[in-house]
């Protein structure tokens, strides 16, 4: 299915471990990369080759914020939310049954090292189908922070994410999926 992805963050609460850091939440989904500018160059050529497949980023949007003393997440932008969209130049190549955006908070300045913190978000129908998505710490990769009752939920985001079919004649059943309207 060739489509873009669409994401709306409103804002995250209790993330009390990165208080006063800037942050930014990347946005990822199964299977799907865009070219940074060095393979849309020579995908631009026309000449049958394929880009070198290093050329490629699985973070497909990026939210800039800045996560207050108290532990709330504010995007850059200061409005209720934030929304973006992939590009229709590229449209991702969304394999099928894909169901669920990821997320993964990494603090600026620390890009390349692996995100300690990350989520997932079902698909939704529409943009307006907000939730709250519960991001958890890596314990992979970071320890948990001291706490009377440990755990490893990071804090919460509440967001929306849905994808849009290139194509009218493409279903991006991903965002569809069948439910039992009534039963004899």
């Amino acid at each position: 299915i060739s489509a873009v992805l669409a994401v709306r963050m409103h804002y995250g609460c209790y993330f009390k471990s990165l208080a006063g850091k800037q942050v930014a939440v990347l946005v990822q989904l199964a299977g799907c990369r865009l070219p940074d500018f060095r393979a849309a160059k020579e995908l631009s050529r026309n000449d049958g080759s394929n880009p070198d497949p290093r050329h490629y980023n699985r973070n497909l949007l990026s939210f800039p914020g800045n996560i207050d003393e108290t532990g709330l997440l504010h995007f850059a932008s200061g409005a209720t939310y934030t929304e973006r969209k992939t590009l229709k130049e590229f449209p991702l190549a969304v394999p099928p049954n894909a169901l669920h955006a990821y997320f993964y908070i990494v603090v600026n300045g620390a890009e390349s090292d692996p995100p300690t913190v990350f989520g997932r978000f079902r698909l939704r129908h529409s943009m307006d189908e907000c939730r709250w998505t519960t991001m958890l710490y890596d314990t992979s990769v970071v320890d948990l922070p001291s706490a009377v009752l440990p755990t490893d939920i990071a804090g919460v985001l509440l967001c929306s994410a849905k994808l849009e079919p290139i194509s009218q004649d493409e279903n991006c059943g991903v965002a569809i999926s069948p439910r039992v309207v009534s039963q004899k």
